[in-house]
């Protein structure tokens, strides 16, 4: 029965303990770990306070403010286990079958990488709601299939770096995610896995609720990561840019 390695890039923020909450809460057929890629300070006290289960799991410390693909290429070089399956610390599953919904494709031998995407809920806030429209974050309130080209085999030719899982070799096959951008690593690691012709599973029933952003910093600040990915995009003429990251150029 192949393990799996849950991974998690944190910058410490409130809502990583309801994150980890609901990754020990799943229920599955196999064991699994839990790997903790920090890049802030973390209060342990309330990481000590949830119900881990006895479920492993491990913590790493990392200079803050490096490329997100260093980071999730650290996580990679610290698990223990065959399956990768990735959740950032701003989601959370309603779900406890989440973790085995998302790696059966791969325990089963079907695909060797399966996706899903994240929704937010309506009905927050005007300047909320009026963020998620515009797919972000995390698809807002649009959804998966509806930004993203999804086949009537339930295959795609993208991926969200926030839910996904991998078999690990083919990660060491394929290299490290690239370390050279801020942001967008995961539309980096599709477009590698597309030019290899290696399949996609897009699985609807694994998306993961997402925290809504407001108009305030975190938008703003989104606002110009999007920018400069777009410059990036540009130099890829295989990659389909989405229509808000022309609208910051």
């Amino acid at each position: 029965m192949p393990l799996v390695s849950v991974c998690i890039i944190t910058l410490g923020r409130d809502t990583l303990y309801r994150t980890l909450t609901t990754v020990f809460n799943q229920v599955t057929s196999f064991d699994f770990e839990v790997i903790l890629i920090l890049q802030w300070k973390l209060d342990l006290k309330l990481i000590n306070k949830i119900n881990t289960k006895n479920i492993p799991y491990k913590i790493y410390s990392y200079k803050c403010w490096l490329w997100f693909g260093y980071y999730r290429n650290q996580a990679q070089k610290k698990s223990s286990w065959d399956i990768l399956a990735w959740i950032d610390d701003d989601e959370w599953s309603i779900s406890q079958q989440w973790l085995q919904v998302i790696t059966e494709p791969i325990r089963d031998l079907r695909y060797s990488v399966v996706t899903s995407g994240c929704y937010i809920e309506t009905g927050q806030w005007y300047l909320t709601d009026s963020i998620s429209s515009l797919w972000w974050p995390g698809w807002g309130s649009i959804g998966f299939e509806k930004m993203w080209t999804v086949y009537p085999n339930w295959t795609t030719n993208h991926l969200c770096s926030g839910n996904f899982a991998i078999k690990k070799l083919l990660q060491k096959e394929i290299g490290f995610l690239s370390e050279a951008i801020y942001g967008g690593e995961d539309n980096n690691l599709a477009k590698n896995l597309n030019s290899r012709r290696i399949p996609i599973f897009y699985e609807p029933n694994a998306t993961l609720s997402h925290v809504s952003r407001d108009f305030r910093s975190s938008f703003v600040l989104w606002a110009d990561r999007a920018k400069s990915f777009s410059s990036f995009t540009q130099k890829k003429s295989s990659y389909e840019e989405p229509l808000l990251f022309k609208f910051f150029r």
